[in-house]
């Protein structure tokens, strides 16, 4: 139902009349603001690329919605990575640590600071 190929106009309008909204849904889920930035360009360039594909069985926002939102999946699962837990990560620097996650168990930090105390101490 929707074409921008050969439009420019028209699509202007449409990032014009949507960008605001997917950019504040996309900066809550990734509280990053150039991170935000880029993911809502990757989303307007996907609905460029495949504004053929949208049917109309739903709202142009649940579509926007939902392209945004796995968009920040993907991000997300890139940023935090698949080695996140593993055990060298327990031994590794202090800046490698800091690039473990974005939160902190409290119990799981002063375990593996003991768990470092005792391995350096041999």
């Amino acid at each position: 139902m929707l074409n921008f190929r050969g439009d420019a106009a028209a699509f202007r309008n449409f990032i014009d009349e949507h960008k605001q909204r997917v950019f504040n849904l996309i900066l809550k889920r990734v509280q990053h603001l150039q991170d935000a930035e880029e993911i809502t360009q990757d989303v307007f360039v996907d609905v460029y690329r495949n504004s053929a594909s949208f049917r109309g069985d739903a709202a142009i926002s649940t579509w926007l919605y939902r392209i945004a939102m796995n968009k920040c999946i993907d991000h997300l699962r890139k940023k935090t990575g698949r080695n996140k837990w593993s055990i060298t990560s327990f031994f590794n620097d202090k800046e490698k640590e800091a690039e473990a996650g974005d939160f902190i168990i409290p119990a799981l930090s002063l375990r593996t600071k003991k768990k470092r105390r005792y391995f350096l101490k041999r």
